[in-house]
């Protein structure tokens, strides 16, 4: 019954497993739920106007899935007793929670809990040691959240945990050195460093305040499980130096942390880096390596956004070593992969084969079309766009069209992710590059429709850009054919 008006629910079924009523905005109390105890998931999302759990509603010992997000009004949960079955707890949104419900009940069956947006203040120590098969704790905007117990570090099956946007939160706990109800076995465990998140896969703390994040950091034991940090909005000025032992570290977020000044070698893994907004970064040493020949290797996606010192001094790098490069050709020094970058800049380069200036243009396109003797081996199309005072980015989508003989390469805007995003408006330029050997990839998928293995068909298709439904913060556009040096 999805956005239904009701006022109330009666329930006498006892074989009903699945109850929907989400968007029921008139919704105010749920009735007593021991009419449904075969009940598996109950689905209350965004009822705006509901204000109370009835505590029944805490013995459904088959309950798999408790959605109650958006309800921004609920202001009462029952206290847990009996829901072993629970795998999924979502609360994200309920503005008016401010106490995590009292769990008495062991709940080893629950993976995912949802807290984010929430008003609660802390977790219970008593509550979540009790979640003992939990892997993902969302807990990302929570404004009033001041602590965590030290009971978190029995989580040994935490593979995700996000605090962002936890403004009160100012640190982790430390780790408990004996409890009297803890066994000796677990005591070992506890002393042997083990529990410091073992199996953490992704770890975002960005605006969380946490003062000890450099000394925090060094004593989880996730150095080779840690795949995506967010340290976004930290107060330190040089980056840990133990960033270099999460060794699978693919993804970094690094957004409006103004005191950073230099980042040093990173894991040679990692695909991504997001700096914006990092007004006295002066320094990254792999832009720089890159610069000196001492590496070849682009990142994939890069985000420099507003970091005009880092700029300036690349720029002032280059020509004091005689180099007649600029940062587009810095960027693109890597052929062999895909590359996204934004950074500092106005204007399209002169020396982009394509450039059009779009006015209040939505829409535009660019057709390439090459012989049939070109030889497509570490040549790409290089696309570049400059937006002004947007919080979007633009977005590809790669589309062969079998029957048109071409291959066409889609841009587009879309909102950022609130969780990394700067939260206000910026100009910056935005680069891709995109190697021939991925479209004819995506061509011959498309044309086969068999795995990845291809043949090079005798020459290429056309390469046609598009740029879709933009507004009038795209200013302009280009696109070149990227050949390599020499």
């Amino acid at each position: 019954m999805p956005r239904s008006c009701i006022l109330r629910l009666d329930l006498q079924f006892k074989s009903l497993k699945f109850i929907n009523v989400e968007h029921s905005k008139f919704l105010r109390k749920t009735p007593d739920f021991s009419g449904v105890p075969n009940l598996e998931k109950l689905n209350l999302n965004y009822c705006t106007s509901l204000v109370e759990l009835h505590p029944s509603a805490g013995f459904l010992h088959k309950l798999v899935q408790l959605s109650l997000t958006g309800c921004r009004s609920l202001t009462l949960f029952p206290r847990i007793v009996n829901l072993k079955s629970l795998l999924v707890l979502y609360l994200e949104g309920c503005i008016s929670l401010e106490n995590f419900p009292e769990i008495t009940g062991k709940m080893e069956s629950l993976k995912y809990l949802v807290l984010s947006k929430t008003s609660i203040k802390e977790l219970p120590s008593s509550s979540i040691r009790h979640f003992t098969r939990l892997k993902k704790l969302y807990l990302a905007g929570c404004e009033n959240l001041t602590n965590l117990p030290s009971s978190i570090y029995e989580l040994k099956h935490l593979t995700t945990i996000s605090v962002l946007k936890c403004s009160k939160l100012v640190s982790f706990p430390k780790m408990a050195k004996s409890e009297d109800s803890r066994s000796a076995e677990s005591l070992v465990t506890l002393h042997g460093g083990n529990l410091a998140f073992p199996k953490l896969s992704k770890f975002y703390v960005g605006g969380s305040n946490l003062s000890d994040i450099t000394d925090f950091l060094p004593t989880l034991d996730c150095m080779t499980t840690l795949t995506r940090l967010d340290l976004s909005r930290s107060n330190f000025v040089s980056l840990p130096a133990c960033i270099n032992n999460f060794v699978n570290l693919r993804k970094l977020w690094l957004v409006s942390c103004k005191r950073l000044r230099e980042i040093p070698d990173l894991p040679h893994g990692l695909q991504y880096l997001d700096v914006s907004d990092c007004l006295s970064l002066e320094r990254v040493s792999k832009l720089s390596n890159i610069l000196e020949r001492k590496e070849s290797q682009m990142f994939s996606q890069m985000y420099l956004t507003n970091c005009w010192r880092l700029r300036n001094n690349l720029v002032r790098i280059a020509k004091k070593k005689n180099m007649f490069i600029n940062l587009f050709s810095l960027f693109l020094l890597s052929l062999t992969s895909h590359v996204r970058v934004e950074f500092p800049g106005r204007g399209i380069p002169k020396w982009f084969s394509y450039r059009k200036d779009l006015k209040d243009l939505c829409e535009c396109q660019f057709s390439i079309k090459t012989s049939q003797n070109f030889n497509w081996e570490n040549k790409g199309i290089s696309v570049c766009a400059f937006l002004e005072k947007t919080k979007n980015r633009l977005r590809l989508h790669i589309k062969p069209s079998i029957r048109e003989f071409a291959i066409d390469i889609y841009f587009d805007e879309e909102c950022p992710n609130y969780s990394h995003s700067t939260g206000r408006d910026s100009s910056f330029l935005c680069l891709f590059y995109v190697p021939f050997n991925e479209l004819m990839w995506k061509w011959e998928r498309t044309k086969r429709n068999v795995k990845r293995t291809w043949v090079m068909p005798p020459y290429l298709p056309t390469i046609r850009v598009h740029f879709v439904r933009i507004s009038k913060a795209v200013k302009s556009c280009g696109v070149h054919l990227v050949m390599p040096p020499g």
